[in-house]
């Protein structure tokens, strides 16, 4: 803004100088002309260089864009990741919970047949002494009847 008020104001001197020539101005005039192509150069190249610093920035929103729409990806895809994981651990843990009461129910039945099974074999223990006692009797009946001539009469005449 400064240069082109500058090169405006060179302009004017310029033309002032144009006007009213003379041969000892000649040398004036050729400083300021050339002092205003200076000017003119140099705004012209201040504008260039605005216009490739604008062209950067706009370069530079744009990959700033593309990075910011990355990160949102990201983040959603981590989102969904994380939802998709806690939904595999609430049906993880409901299956758990299902297997726990599986497993409770098999040893509830475990612990009935294990009953019904000593009682089982208490049962075959006992009649197991229940026939070992009727063997023996048998064979104390078969003793006693043996001996029975042995014995005195059992009437009471004694």
């Amino acid at each position: 803004m400064c240069r082109q008020v500058r090169n405006t104001e060179l302009s004017h001197q310029l033309a002032g100088a144009k006007a009213g020539s003379s041969t000892s101005d000649t040398s004036s005039l050729r400083s300021l002309t050339e002092r205003a192509q200076a000017a003119r150069n140099g705004a012209q190249n201040s504008t260039k260089q605005l216009a490739l610093l604008e062209q950067k920035l706009a370069e530079l929103q744009a990959k700033n864009g593309q990075a910011e729409n990355k990160w949102e990806a990201r983040v959603k895809e981590y989102e969904n990741r994380l939802r998709i994981a806690g939904e595999k651990i609430k049906t993880e843990k409901q299956g758990g919970k299902e297997r726990a009461r599986e497993l409770e129910g098999q040893v509830r039945y475990a612990d009935r047949a294990w009953t019904i099974a000593l009682a089982d074999v208490r049962r075959r223990e006992l009649e197991r002494q229940v026939d070992l006692a009727r063997q023996r009797n048998r064979r104390v009946e078969g003793v006693v009847a043996t001996a029975a001539h042995l014995l005195p009469p059992a009437d009471g005449m004694m």
